[in-house]
């Protein structure tokens, strides 16, 4: 698991955490947390420098919808799954120093927005750091900021066919072919995507979930539909199509890496 703050600019996901987890799964990840709101809609739990909201939609079951880490005070606290590897202690940072560190990990920012005394910097992750009178406050990424497109609810109407499906899994497959991995594994991944979707589909949730990956992928793995070793590869593929897409720095595209999607897809896609 990469437990690097880089990972959390570039990806929003901060260490085992992804928006849309359950409060059960970030407990099985990070284990009891240190506080608990007494209010359960929504609930917030907090692990020293870090506090997790959670909403629960519509009688559904309360998912993660913010997570916030500050900067005020230090790290004492924080769970062992998230001693970050790339930002060994939480000292005050300012702007400047703000800057070298994006620039060590070459990452770039979306968006910079400046006040008399408080500023912002939002990343292409919808992460968003802020700062008051120069120094480093928090990092918070949240389900508004993070809604890549306000994606649609699902809707069979909107959804390729099986048929459109496997031609653009043979584009990835060609382009693959051609030496164009990069190319390869965004045209994967968007197959791979509406499969997972007409899985979604298949299991009732028409109308009620929306495309969000990271949610469609746990509660398929929820539901028997997906198992643990299919949950990381799509996860794997999922940072590096985000990455890509994006124009930050990757790791890595490898043949293989593609090549497990499309079975992947070829497989769900007929189950």
């Amino acid at each position: 698991m990469d437990t690097s703050l880089t990972s959390f600019f570039r990806t929003g996901q901060l260490g085992p955490l992804t928006l849309g987890m359950s409060p059960a799964e970030v407990e099985l990840e990070l284990g009891p947390p240190q506080s608990r709101s007494r209010k359960f809609n929504p609930l917030i739990t907090k692990y020293g420098p870090l506090e997790l909201t959670f909403w629960a939609p519509r009688s559904r079951p309360p998912q993660l919808t913010q997570v916030s880490l500050s900067f005020i005070g230090g790290r004492e606290g924080l769970p062992p799954a998230l001693r970050f590897d790339d930002w060994k202690v939480f000292e005050t940072m300012n702007v400047q120093g703000f800057e070298r560190f994006l620039n060590g990990i070459h990452v770039r920012p979306e968006q910079i927005l400046r006040g008399d005394h408080e500023s912002s910097i939002v990343f292409p992750s919808g992460l968003v750091a802020s700062f008051w009178e120069g120094q480093l406050r928090a990092l918070v990424l949240s389900r508004r900021e993070r809604d890549e497109n306000r994606a649609p609810i699902l809707n069979d109407e909107l959804e390729p066919s099986v048929e459109e499906i496997q031609r653009q899994l043979e584009q990835a497959g060609n382009a693959l072919n051609h030496g164009l991995d990069s190319a390869a594994i965004l045209l994967a991944w968007a197959a791979i995507e509406a499969v997972l979707r007409r899985n979604a589909l298949r299991a009732g949730y028409k109308g009620k979930l929306r495309v969000q990956p990271t949610v469609l992928i746990r509660e398929l793995y929820a539901l028997g539909r997906l198992t643990k070793e299919e949950v990381q590869v799509l996860e794997s593929a999922r940072q590096k199509r985000t990455t890509i897409a994006h124009g930050l720095p990757s790791a890595p595209v490898h043949r293989d890496d593609v090549l497990q999607i499309i079975r992947l897809a070829e497989h769900l896609v007929t189950r």
